[in-house]
């Protein structure tokens, strides 16, 4: 479940995270090009690295169009400018055929030769990793569904179904690592947006992420605390 927590303590702090792992979602019921989307990247910051687990939280029977796709993911990253690459990246790929139906079409792997074919670029501290104008664009973009899974797309129109320039799909998730130099565990994240289909522009604003929600909670219940012991003075 999601959270949503209003504070004006939250308020003050923005929508960046100091900490070394931080999960953000697209708000509840974002749309694109008239349907939902559902997507969350959990960043990692260490020593030079910025880690990625970019998913598409749409099961098989939500996905209609490659509007809902995952295509892009924005970001900043504060007290470093410098350009960076793709080092690695994982993912289950699948082919989607006529009426909807899966067949696999491998597995990425960490080897060079191997990589989801999506790009980094930078303009100061904004970074994208991109996967439109890329490697294999307009293929490789992530779909909902349960990654390994070979559940039917019945839902899926032509933009999906049997589309020839779009397969193969990333299936569920697709994990990447960045090499980036000057980023450390405590580098903060913010400004990160979701971009879906192959048209670019299609973006999503990040909702709060969720170690502020968590601390939202813990404020509540600081403030609930607080006022039982000027109840019970």
């Amino acid at each position: 479940m999601r959270i949503a927590v209003a504070l004006t303590a939250l308020a003050a702090l923005g929508t960046s995270a100091n900490a070394d792992t931080v999960t953000f979602f697209t708000p509840v019921g974002a749309m694109n090009m008239g349907q939902q989307v559902d997507a969350s990247a959990t960043i990692t910051t260490g020593a030079g690295t910025v880690t990625i687990d970019l998913s598409n939280l749409l099961t098989a029977t939500q996905v209609r169009s490659i509007g809902q796709n995952l295509s892009a993911l924005s970001f900043t990253l504060d007290g470093t400018t410098s350009s960076g690459s793709v080092a690695s990246s994982a993912g289950k790929f699948i082919d989607v055929g006529s009426g909807g139906a899966v067949t696999s079409a491998g597995s990425t792997s960490s080897s060079a030769s191997n990589l989801i074919g999506w790009l980094l670029a930078n303009s100061g501290g904004n970074y994208e990793l991109n996967g439109l104008g890329a490697l294999a664009s307009p293929a490789q973009t992530i779909i909902g569904g349960t990654a390994g899974s070979l559940t039917a797309y019945s839902s899926a129109n032509a933009s999906i179904d049997g589309n020839g320039p779009h397969n193969p799909f990333v299936q569920g998730t697709g994990y990447f690592v960045l090499d980036i130099a000057g980023v450390t565990a405590a580098t903060d994240i913010s400004n990160v947006a979701f971009s879906f289909g192959t048209t670019p522009g299609s973006t999503v604003s990040a909702a709060e992420p969720s170690s502020l929600v968590l601390l939202g909670i813990g404020l509540l219940g600081l403030v609930g605390l607080a006022g039982r012991k000027l109840i019970t003075a």
